[in-house]
């Protein structure tokens, strides 16, 4: 009788649970994330993100000045730019980010127009250009600007101090103009009279972009901005006993 062959199968001790392999599925988004970021920061992946970072805002200020804020959607400029959304928020880690920078160029395409108002020796004829050149930046570059105070930051967004900075910039073309007004030494009020001359002409235009100073007035958003150097010049003048012309 034949005999039966041996096995030589080995058995798994109960003491060692058989491993079992995990189960894979195509890497999702959070993956993909995790692995750009995880991966070395080489000058090749650097030069990438800094390109995204450029399009982004290049293509962000174009679909500003059409649509404003509304047309501002991480989907909308990834597409734009060729990208997907979650490579788009590895380098801004959120809209509101790509925001924030979007509002930088705008404060700095404002401060170089500025810079090229021509100097005056007369306090109010150079408080006027800075006014004129305000409003002009502003008219042709409304839906840009408008993104500015349109968007509502989280309460838990602090804003970076190079963001505070450019807005602080701003004011030094007013604050420069005013200065013959007033007597050395008094720099805190001549930066108090330039915040309440900008804050005055926001109002104004504010307004008028809103299509609601009409409600209120007839006049044009360019005369009440004069009218009111005007009577802010003369009020300084008044107290300081300065002229303000060479």
């Amino acid at each position: 009788m034949a005999k039966k062959p041996v096995s030589h199968r080995v058995r798994p001790s109960k003491s060692a649970p058989a491993t079992t392999k995990a189960k894979t599925g195509p890497p999702g988004l959070a993956g993909r994330a995790a692995r750009w970021i995880a991966k070395p920061k080489t000058k090749g992946s650097e030069r990438r993100r800094q390109k995204i970072f450029e399009s982004a805002i290049t293509v962000g200020n174009e679909i500003a000045k059409t649509d404003g804020l509304a047309g501002l959607t991480a989907r909308r400029i990834a597409k734009n730019i060729g990208c997907s959304v979650g490579t788009l928020y590895n380098v801004f880690d959120s809209l509101d980010t790509l925001i924030i920078h979007l509002n930088g160029t705008t404060f700095d395409a404002l401060y170089e127009e500025l810079k090229k108002i021509e100097a005056s020796k007369d306090a109010g004829t150079a408080v006027r250009r800075v006014v004129d050149a305000y409003l002009y930046f502003v008219r042709e570059n409304s839906n840009n600007w408008s993104v500015i105070f349109d968007h509502v930051w989280p309460q838990n967004y602090p804003l970076p101090q190079w963001y505070i900075n450019k807005i602080k910039r701003l004011l030094t073309p007013l604050a420069d103009a005013l200065a013959p007004l007033f007597p050395p030494g008094q720099e805190d009020k001549i930066g108090q009279a330039a915040i309440l001359l900008w804050s005055g002409l926001h109002g104004i235009q504010s307004l008028s972009s809103d299509a609601k100073l009409g409600f209120i007035t007839s006049e044009t958003a360019h005369d009440l901005s004069n009218a009111m150097v005007g009577i802010m010049v003369a009020g300084i003048r008044d107290q300081t006993g300065k002229s303000g012309s060479e």
